[in-house]
């Protein structure tokens, strides 16, 4: 039988269409900083790439969308690019690790990082943010959709209830392409994203960036997107991911239901073969993710199981996997260890079939039993 594919929050399966655009656009010869016929063609496929991008994502003319080579390198760049030593910083724990490891590197250098406390709903709290804004508070960070229990986070109340003079930094990974987003209508100073997420190929991404808003650049020795990220652009990259992003955003509204389905059938599969499964994140959360605790001792050994087994799934975040360490998203929320430690994040996607979730529901079944008996 076919491996099962759980894990889209990590990656999602590249869409045909993307794919054929890259491989296509590969083959044209000019770099777009060149000033000659074939350069000139390749920087036009670049900058169409780059309206498509931010026009779908609800930039304005004048917000500027910089090409990364995903969300890691956009999240480092809006927090390295916007705060220094002596700014107060507001951010949860359950951020993504590209987001809470600058952020602890930026703490020894001097920026004071508060961290806002979170529900065990999995939700921040808009008024957990504004009571601790201070004159110096120069960055508020609030993610759209958590990476681990895809609970939505209420990112437009915040900049609603934020003084004009405290920016926001959204990442927005996990709600791209799957969930309409607005630039304008979240509020967000700065935006970032990842295009593996919704079927661009790996190694790239962006950030957006409102009109007027002044950033430092991480890297410096090249004009390129106006001396923020310098370094040869890659056309083929950009237009598959604005391709990848057009069809995404197109079958939104189609996609939803039966991917709501899926979870659904897997969920109920849980719930009526282990009994003692704990589902994390009661709060709203998106349809393609599932984030479970079962009755065992580690979740990595389960994880093993499953895979052996020929289902994909994850213990956490991709950029965390291989760490012994519970997950620190989950431990934000004040879970028990004991609960953290028994925790798999399912991910699901238009891929997947009703016949395919069921079949990996009795997979996990049958492997938590397994280590039920044998005590794991």
């Amino acid at each position: 039988m076919s491996r099962i594919y759980l894990d889209t929050h990590a990656s999602a399966p590249i869409r045909p269409e993307a794919l054929e655009r890259f491989v296509s656009t590969s083959r044209l010869l000019g770099n777009p900083a060149s000033l000659h016929t074939r350069g000139r063609e390749t920087h036009y496929l670049l900058e169409s790439a780059r309206d498509l991008l931010k026009s779908t994502l609800g930039g304005q003319r004048d917000d500027t969308l910089i090409l990364t080579s995903g969300a890691t390198e956009a999240n480092n760049l809006a927090l390295f690019g916007q705060i220094q030593p002596g700014d107060h910083v507001l951010a949860c724990r359950f951020e993504h690790p590209c987001v809470v490891g600058p952020l602890e590197h930026l703490a020894k250098s001097g920026v004071q990082v508060e961290w806002v406390p979170v529900e065990t709903s999995g939700q921040a709290l808009v008024s957990s943010f504004v009571e601790r804004v201070r004159p110096d508070t120069k960055l508020a960070v609030l993610m759209t959709v958590n990476h681990e229990t895809g609970v939505f986070q209420p990112v437009s109340e915040l900049r609603k209830s934020l003084p004009n003079s405290v920016r926001l930094h959204v990442d927005a990974s996990q709600s791209v392409g799957r969930y309409p987003v607005d630039f304008q209508q979240l509020g967000a100073t700065t935006l970032s994203f990842s295009g593996h997420k919704f079927g661009a190929p790996k190694g790239v991404g962006g950030l957006l960036l409102r009109a007027g808003t002044k950033i430092t650049p991480l890297f410096y020795g090249g004009h390129q997107q106006g001396g923020l990220r310098p370094g040869t652009e890659s056309p083929a990259l950009a237009e598959a991911m604005g391709i990848a992003l057009l069809s995404a955003t197109r079958e939104q509204e189609s996609v939803l239901p039966y991917v709501q389905n899926l979870k659904l059938t897997f969920q109920n599969l849980l719930k009526q073969n282990i009994p003692e499964v704990i589902f994390n994140g009661t709060a709203k959360a998106s349809d393609y993710v599932l984030n479970a605790s079962f009755p065992i001792s580690r979740a990595e050994l389960l994880q093993i199981k499953l895979d052996l087994a020929g289902v994909d799934v994850s213990t956490g975040s991709a950029c965390s996997s291989g760490s012994a360490l519970p997950s620190p998203a989950l431990l934000a929320m004040n879970l028990p260890e004991s609960q953290v430690r028994g925790a798999i994040r399912f991910s699901f996607g238009p891929h997947l079939s009703v016949e395919d979730v069921t079949r990996a529901a009795q997979l996990v079944t049958k492997a938590v039993h397994e280590m039920q008996v044998a005590r794991l």
